[in-house]
């Protein structure tokens, strides 16, 4: 039986993939949705003092990602990763013929003006996100509920598995971000 991860945050950018998983280890890679989950900037880090991705259960919901086929089913690189998650089986999902898996973080808090989340983290999410297009991108935003703060740390990236961006690439996510996030969000992004 196949094997694979659902990532709905930074394992959807293929670089960031790579800081955990060899290429050797990766088959096939699908984008595509899953139902009856919710994804939200619920996952508090309070030792780092930021928020980021988080996954529950929900009835009606739905997320969009990749699903990552592990050709070696060992997940011990992959939960140390995710460690404080929880790796639960999606049950009834017909994006890909397998086992499909997701870290899940149930319980969280919504970001905060004291637990922003880091821009080089969301810049990793978003850029694997327009690797699968605008419209991909876009719906990760706008069905993303709880970014009501971000740390602009372009300057000093806080994010451990940051990617570098080119400045295309950083033109197009705050093009996002200006377009489809409230100005009181964006603030710490807009130039003086």
């Amino acid at each position: 039986m196949r094997t694979w991860i659902f990532g709905y945050g930074s394992l959807i950018n293929r670089a960031s993939v790579r800081h955990t998983l060899a290429d050797e280890a990766i088959g096939e890679v699908v984008p595509g949705r899953i139902s009856g989950w919710r994804r939200s900037w619920s996952n508090r880090v309070v030792a780092r003092g930021r928020t980021g991705l988080g996954a529950c259960v929900e009835a009606e919901g739905r997320i969009n990602g990749v699903a990552i086929e592990l050709l070696d089913p060992d997940f011990a690189a992959l939960d140390l990763r995710e460690a404080g998650y929880m790796r639960e089986r999606v049950k009834d999902q017909t994006l890909v013929d397998g086992e499909l898996w997701l870290y899940t973080k149930p319980d969280g808090m919504p970001a905060s003006a004291e637990f922003p989340v880091a821009v080089s983290y969301l810049e990793v999410v978003l850029s694997g996100c327009l690797a699968l297009g605008r419209e991909f991108a876009v719906e990760f935003l706008t069905e993303t509920p709880g970014l009501t703060a971000l740390m602009n740390d372009r300057a000093a990236p806080v994010y451990p598995r940051r990617v570098p961006l080119a400045a295309d690439e950083i033109a197009a996510i705050d093009d996002l971000l200006f377009t489809h996030l409230p100005e009181p969000v964006t603030r710490p992004l807009r130039r003086r």
